[in-house]
């Protein structure tokens, strides 16, 4: 989780300081954790949840496709998980992509309009008391 720079809108500075490595199985269809012991506070801004695939060999697998265009078979390594995307019209959800030093903006949008696409997690907070 990243904390957001006021200036730039881009992720700045690492909010948990830990890598945290979430297990599953084909059989899940989803996976959960609970860090309400670390006592995370949420920036006004708001935050970056990072998402990094973990490039081990039991990750690895080819996905095998017919090209829809020329019909030709298509094959391609892939590692594992994928995430699922969903077109976001509120702007104040956003995809940055890390890569060569730098923050920037995923520019992958829904055909004829400017939803942005953002990974299928969700968040539930609750208020300490």
């Amino acid at each position: 989780m990243y904390d957001v720079d006021k200036e730039t809108r881009k992720p700045s500075n690492d909010i948990i300081r830990k890598s945290i490595i979430l297990e599953s199985s084909k059989t899940e269809d989803y996976v959960s954790i609970d860090l309400s012991s670390m006592n995370i506070r949420i920036p006004d801004e708001g935050i970056y949840v990072g998402l990094e695939w973990i490039f081990l060999p039991y990750n690895w697998y080819t996905n095998t496709y017919k090209h829809a265009i020329t019909n030709k078979k298509v094959v391609e390594d892939r590692f594992a998980p994928t995430f699922a995307a969903v077109y976001q019209k509120n702007q104040n959800f956003k995809t940055m992509v890390y890569g060569m030093g730098e923050w920037t903006d995923f520019a992958i949008k829904a055909p004829g309009n400017n939803e942005n696409l953002i990974p299928a997690i969700s968040l539930k907070f609750s208020k300490k008391r």
